[in-house]
């Protein structure tokens, strides 16, 4: 029912955007035997991979599909964070809540992320938004940004090199390393930079960090249920949880307009 109630209110949501929501939740209701459970097996075990002590509720009872190996990602983002390293080690991963669409004709798309280790003394070691974000120009050189402290330069960051920063506050507060220190400066200006922090702060997540290159934006942000619509409990005609999905949105597109060159955008807003 809690997700069947998120699902309303997002969708909800990004109708006026003209976004699309889905739970990547696989559907059930085809279930009926337990011929057609085995024919769906497969089908379920893709979807629910990966996540530890996995139980997944059918109308012949519940079933298990814990397994280590992880669902395909839904977006490019999870294998282009992994690649920089600016994801943890995992054994474990799984998706959830992706909302994609078309913004003055630059392709995006957001997921719920959450990774973990195995074993014993298994833990979360991400829960977060992964961001796509795919630009009609591409980038001259590749930039990475994380929150200071966080990320170290390893045998992966080739002629990456330390760009300094217009803003001091800022320059404490993020760590940019970049092939193309020109353009580096330029992307992260302050006001760009506003908007990442912008995104950062209502999400009350932290260790934001991420990657500029060839036509994209990729970003991590750790945060915990972000997309998460409430208590069942509380009214479904509640403005507010309404009101909530939207402004989250709104920071989505407002960070994805801060990026765009205003010659590419103008007439498309």
């Amino acid at each position: 029912m809690k997700s069947q109630t998120k699902q309303l209110i997002l969708s909800a949501a990004c109708e006026p955007f003209g976004f699309t929501y889905d739970t990547l939740h696989p559907d059930l209701s085809g279930i009926v035997d337990l011929k057609t459970l085995a024919s769906r097996a497969k089908e379920l075990n893709a979807a629910y991979s990966g996540k530890m002590n996995s139980t997944v509720n059918t109308p012949l009872g519940a079933i298990n599909m814990s397994s280590t190996n992880g669902p395909d990602a839904p977006t490019p983002a999870f294998e282009i964070l992994k690649t920089v390293k600016l994801l943890p080690g995992h054994s474990r991963l799984k998706f959830e809540d992706l909302i994609s669409g078309e913004r003055a004709g630059t392709r995006f798309a957001l997921v719920e992320a959450k990774l973990e280790t195995g074993g014993k003394n298994s833990k979360t070691v991400f829960q977060g938004i992964l961001v796509h974000v795919e630009y009609p120009e591409r980038f001259l050189g590749r930039t990475v940004i994380a929150r200071s402290g966080w990320w170290k330069r390893g045998r992966y960051s080739g002629d990456l090199k330390k760009v300094d920063l217009i803003s001091r506050e800022l320059e404490e507060a993020f760590t940019v390393y970049s092939t193309d220190q020109v353009e580096a400066r330029a992307l992260l200006s302050p006001d760009r930079m506003e908007r990442l922090i912008a995104l950062e702060r209502h999400f009350s997540g932290g260790k934001l960090r991420g990657v500029f290159e060839d036509g994209h934006m990729t970003l991590a942000l750790e945060a915990e249920d972000q997309f998460e619509a409430g208590s069942i409990f509380k009214t479904l005609v509640d403005p507010r949880r309404y009101a909530s999905a939207l402004v989250e949105l709104g920071l989505v597109c407002d960070l994805i307009d801060g990026f765009l060159t205003r010659d590419w955008v103008q007439g498309r807003l």
